[in-house]
């Protein structure tokens, strides 16, 4: 399969599961007429777990030129373990982040090996569902406001989500959701030229992207669409004339 945009070419392929085990991005040239594509390998174990990951950058000498390695380690049927190469040596050991999860299997805390301090991500949960997940840098999604326990519907859909932390203060974004589930808007009162709309087709699928001003259809700002085949693959896509 392959994907291609003016002068850039993504090719895929898959194994007999339907698992990608190779993607080739041809970024074309850089000033200097490096050639710059990527491919990039997948190894999967005997359970269907992703195993390895093995990226090459092409056209460059010496060390962007190696393969490297990303690995994965699994505790039961959980990743306990991403590995990333060292710096310079494709196939030595790197950087190794951890993950741990609740007793009811889901994702606790991801943290860098070794390192003491405050870990990358923690997670609390009401039920199944995340209510805060909180960064190293400070920044945390909250799914609380000051007078409700939770931003979920009662369908589960999260209705607000709360940016906290950092130079900003606290970003609001407001989702609404048609019968069906599917996500018709995404505000951002701070800024409602980044509003997102959503237009589906009778199966379900999306279809249609539109960043508008407001709730003024008529001043579309930025929008993209889908064709579909039978099966739900997009096989083009369309970008608006701002996008």
């Amino acid at each position: 399969m392959s994907l291609a945009t003016h002068n850039r070419k993504q090719t895929f392929a898959y194994d007999g599961a339907g698992r990608v085990v190779q993607s080739t991005d041809n970024n074309g040239t850089c000033e200097v007429t490096v050639e710059l594509s990527v491919t990039t390998k997948e190894v999967y174990e005997s359970l269907g777990r992703l195993l390895e990951e093995r990226q090459t950058i092409g056209g460059y000498t010496g060390v962007i030129g190696l393969d490297f390695f990303v690995t994965s380690q699994y505790t039961s049927l959980r990743r306990s373990a991403l590995i990333y190469p060292k710096a310079g040596l494709k196939a030595a050991a790197g950087r190794r982040v951890n993950t741990t999860f609740c007793t009811n299997g889901l994702l606790d805390e991801v943290k860098d090996n070794g390192v003491s301090g405050n870990a990358i991500a923690n997670y609390e949960y009401i039920g199944g569902r995340v209510l805060k997940r909180t960064s190293r840098n400070g920044i945390a999604l909250d799914l609380t406001t000051a007078t409700v326990l939770t931003c979920y519907d009662s369908a589960g859909q999260p209705e607000e989500w709360n940016i906290r932390g950092g130079s900003a203060g606290t970003l609001l974004f407001t989702h609404a959701y048609d019968n069906a589930g599917s996500k018709k808007y995404q505000r951002f009162p701070t800024d409602n030229r980044d509003n997102q709309a959503y237009t589906y087709d009778s199966a379900a699928r999306l279809k249609n992207m539109t960043r508008q001003y407001a709730d003024s259809p008529s001043l579309l700002n930025k929008a993209q669409t889908w064709t579909l085949d039978g099966p739900g693959n997009w096989n083009t896509l369309n970008r608006g004339t701002q996008y």
